[in-house]
């Protein structure tokens, strides 16, 4: 079974690609640009979700655990890292990843034409997301596009403070 995710979290101008294949086990593929993007490399067996998006040495670790129609797990290791709690229920995928101060609420459709769509985080400062999902479960899909947008926000935090 091969599957696959293609589509933008966040804006035209402002927002990153993310395009990942699934052949049953392993998930791969690349969110972001050739310059500024990163890999992932992740294993699914329906019940976990493991391993690592961004490369070996500054890259960050996923662990999530899959229970029916609820995934709970964590990405970024255990210091400064975010924990994800999410639910799928009839198309709706809705949850929060991080904590109730610095965390950002998750709110997908899934259409049953594979079409993934919502928001992550609040009106203002918040990134929506609109994707194509093919033979990929909506449940890990999600999970990869809050993967993201958290990304994005380490990213323009670590810029605003000046770092490069």
């Amino acid at each position: 079974m091969e599957g696959k995710m293609d589509g933008r979290i966040g804006g035209r101008f402002a927002g990153f690609d993310i395009h990942v294949t699934f052949d049953g086990q392993r998930i791969t593929g690349r969110m972001g640009g050739r310059v500024n993007g990163k890999d992932f490399d992740l294993e699914f067996d329906g019940s976990s979700l493991r391993g690592r998006w961004g490369g070996t040495a500054a890259g960050k670790d996923m662990e999530c655990a899959i229970d029916g129609h609820r995934l709970d797990g964590r990405f970024g290791g255990r210091f400064g890292g975010h924990d994800i709690h999410l639910t799928e229920q009839e198309g709706s995928i809705a949850g929060r990843c991080g904590g109730s101060v610095g965390g950002f609420d998750v709110t997908f459709t899934c259409d049953p034409g594979g079409r993934l769509y919502g928001r992550m985080g609040g009106r203002i400062g918040g990134k929506d997301l609109e994707a194509q999902i093919e033979k990929f479960p909506p449940l890990v899909a999600a999970t990869l596009a809050a993967a993201v947008h958290w990304e994005m926000e380490l990213e323009a935090a670590s810029h605003s403070a000046g770092n490069p």
